[in-house]
C-alpha cells in the first residue's frame, strides 16, 4: 500500500456483498453517478483533486444489475489516511437510494475501511460528521463511538464537527 515516493496508496477491488463491488478511486477513476446531492458531488471532486484520485482517496460502492450484468455507482466514502489515522470525512449515496439501501452501502463501504485500517496496521477507524444525527445514526447502525471533546484528537475539529471511533482488530503479524 506504500509508493516508492513514501505516499500511502490504497488499491481496493472487492466484491463483499453479491452483485455490490467496493473499488478505490485509485482502480476505478472517478465513475459518474448523476444521483450525487450536491454536497456530496463537492466533496468527490474536492478529495479526487491534487492527485487523490492515483492515492485511492474514495471508495466507490457500485451495483451490478441481474441479469444484464450492467453496473451503476451508489454510494461514496471518502477519507484521509496517515501513519496513524484512517479518517471518513464523508459517506454518501445517491439520491434515489433507499434507507435500507443506504444502510447495506454505508456497512459495506465501512467495513471496506475497517478491513484497509487492519492491513494499514491501525487500530481504529474515525469519522468524522456533521450533526448530532448523523452521530447517533453512526453510532446505533455501525457501532461507532463519540470521542470525547476534551480529546486532543479533537483539539482541530471546528466547533460542528463530531469525532466518532471505532476500534478495530489489529492483524496478527
Amino acid at each position: 500500500m506504500k509508493a516508492a515516493s513514501g505516499r500511502t496508496v490504497i488499491r481496493v477491488d472487492l466484491e463483499f456483498v453479491p452483485n455490490l463491488i467496493v473499488q478505490s478511486s485509485s482502480v476505478c477513476g472517478h465513475p459518474p453517478c448523476s444521483g450525487w446531492p450536491d454536497p456530496l458531488k463537492k466533496a468527490i471532486d474536492k478529495r479526487s483533486a491534487e492527485g487523490g484520485a492515483d492515492k485511492g482517496r474514495i471508495f466507490y460502492l457500485t451495483q451490478r444489475q441481474w441479469p444484464s450484468q450492467s453496473t451503476s455507482v451508489v454510494a461514496a466514502l471518502l477519507f484521509h489516511v496517515d501513519d496513524h489515522v484512517f479518517r471518513v470525512t464523508q459517506l454518501g449515496s445517491a439520491t434515489d437510494r433507499h434507507a435500507s439501501q443506504r444502510r447495506v452501502d454505508f456497512t459495506t463501504l465501512l467495513l471496506c475501511a475497517e478491513q484497509v485500517a487492519i492491513a494499514l496496521g491501525l487500530d481504529r477507524v474515525e469519522w468524522l460528521v456533521h450533526t448530532d444525527s448523523a452521530a447517533r445514526a453512526a453510532c446505533s447502525n455501525h457501532s461507532f463511538r463519540k470521542v470525547r471533546r476534551a480529546s486532543s484528537r479533537c483539539k482541530s475539529l471546528r466547533a460542528n464537527e463530531i469525532l466518532l471511533e471505532k476500534l478495530v482488530a489489529r492483524r496478527l503479524q
